[in-house]
């Protein structure tokens, strides 16, 4: 379906139909969606269509401070049609303001609700191994919430918080672990990456196969700094070649450094970083690991046990001295690197 109209560009899709203007000003862009209305009514009307009145949206997008309430209305078929903060097109949550914010916190909130579904099936000591629940984490549940991501992964960061708090639910259904335990570290040791730069990642790989099917970009007259300029830019630092897998290689590997230089700036998880340089790498790993030895080694690698050093932190206890040797931070660097004098004593007396 198409209309022969310059001023906008309609976009039609199996259920779902969009009218884009764009104008100078406000009371012209309604002057001209009226006509469009009209239009799309005529149309209608010559085919033998029927359009809804009450499943339309019409979503004023701009970055200004608007007041909608002494606008005039747009009809269509002798009903007012009412201003939207929000309308949600082809599974996309769009806000007036473009920035994302109600598409993510819905999409955690749907992610967070299955996450709960999925624990019930787990329990501390059993369960499903660490490679199914894995999966199901990344093979259920972040695509839901990277469905589009192309889109608005350029604003992933300014919700980080948000997508930390659904990711550290799915890491912390894996295995029994203190919950203090860090989310980064939990990410570094099962080799799960942080979901913000999940999510550009497979931004980028979309971007890479469609880009130049689309030119629109942004709103307002700065309509070229959009997603597409965003994703366009991120391109430019992967090395492409012919071969589809090797791009997408290059995408990941792109990324994954980029989780490398999170991981060596970041300020906690000392005791994690002890032990580990390079994020994911034991990802594989610790795959193969029972839900008791798994919860073992977690406890172990990020610091957050049961030792005098932990509780000492957390306020429980007042002591944090090994209890072997009463020197040093009892602690598992301090036990296993043959740190404390008491215990490697006592091993090569034993020997």
């Amino acid at each position: 379906m198409t209309l022969d109209w310059s001023r906008g560009q309609h976009l039609p899709t199996v259920s779902d139909a969009a009218i884009v203007l764009r104008g100078p000003d406000i009371y012209t862009l309604i002057e001209w969606g009226q006509e469009a209305i009209s239009k799309i009514l005529n149309f209608g009307h010559d085919n033998g269509l029927e359009f809804r009145a009450d499943k339309m949206e019409v979503v004023i997008f701009t970055r200004k401070r608007l007041n909608t309430l002494g606008l005039r209305r747009l009809c269509m078929a002798n009903r007012d049609l009412s201003y939207s903060d929000t309308v949600k097109y082809l599974g996309v949550l769009l806000d007036s303001k473009l920035t994302f914010g109600s598409h993510i916190r819905e999409k955690v909130k749907k992610a967070t609700r299955l996450l709960y579904c999925f624990k019930t099936s787990v329990g501390q000591l059993w369960g499903p191994s660490l490679y199914l629940m894995r999966w199901v984490l990344t093979g259920i549940v972040l695509p839901k919430i990277t469905y589009g991501a192309m889109v608005w992964a350029n604003k992933a960061a300014n919700y980080k918080k948000h997508l930390d708090r659904v990711q550290r639910l799915g890491l912390l259904a894996m295995a029994h672990v203190c919950h203090s335990t860090p989310t980064a570290g939990l990410e570094v040791i099962l080799g799960v990456m942080p979901l913000d730069l999940h999510t550009q990642c497979v931004a980028a790989w979309v971007a890479y196969r469609v880009q130049g099917q689309s030119t629109r970009d942004g709103i307002g007259r700065s309509c070229l700094r959009g997603h597409l300029f965003w994703s366009n830019q991120l391109l430019k630092q992967v090395d492409t070649g012919d071969c589809t897998n090797s791009n997408k290689r290059a995408i990941q590997d792109l990324f994954h450094n980029r989780w490398r230089e999170c991981w060596k700036y970041l300020t906690t998880c000392h005791q994690t970083k002890y032990w580990i340089d390079d994020p994911g790498s034991t990802g594989n790993a610790t795959a193969c690991l029972d839900h008791l030895t798994l919860s073992i080694v977690l406890q172990a690698l990020t610091g957050h046990n049961y030792l005098n050093y932990h509780h000492h932190i957390a306020g429980n206890i007042s002591e944090q001295n090994c209890r072997f040797c009463r020197e040093g931070h009892e602690e598992f660097i301090h036990l296993a690197c043959r740190k404390c004098e008491a215990l490697t004593t006592e091993h090569l007396g034993s020997v």
